[in-house]
């Protein structure tokens, strides 16, 4: 007597397997192309800034970029060789250094209160200005952008 096999025909099994195949690269696409937002979230921030000689004032604004919030950490305005001009720490806990995706916020940095530094603050001078940011999973990373006096 031969037992009667039971499962599943070699034909449904291939259209199944076909199926789940078609539904985990469509899940994979929308999430490395950002279809799924709540899957797909990531963190940037852009810098533009301006130096006047003059005031010895640094100007710049910050805006998210990314679809998280973002915590503004430092702000440090080097000159091209990499030395640091003026740099500030900014304390997480405080309301403005907290941004939220797609809020911009003004920030200014005066020289001109440090002698050795307004010093620096020449016209046609050329610096870099680094800003550090950490998210909420921990990770911290940097933008930059650079800035000439007028």
């Amino acid at each position: 007597m031969t037992a009667k096999r039971k499962g599943i025909e070699p034909f449904i099994a291939a259209i199944l397997l076909v199926l789940v195949c078609v539904g985990v690269g469509a899940m994979l696409y929308g999430f490395f192309t950002g279809l799924l937002p709540g899957m797909a979230q990531y963190s940037g921030i852009s810098v533009t800034g301006s130096a006047t000689p003059n005031t010895k004032m640094v100007a710049m604004t910050i805006k998210n970029t990314g679809s998280r919030n973002v915590t503004l950490t430092s702000i440090d305005i080097q000159t091209m060789g990499g030395s640091s001009v003026l740099s500030a720490a900014l304390t997480p806990a405080a309301p403005n250094n907290n941004l939220g995706p797609g809020v911009s916020r003004g920030y200014y940095l005066d020289a001109s209160t440090t002698p050795s530094v307004s010093s620096l603050f020449g016209p046609a001078t050329t610096y870099m200005i680094k800003v550090s940011y950490a998210t909420a999973d921990g990770n911290t990373y940097y933008a930059s952008q650079k800035i000439t006096t007028s």
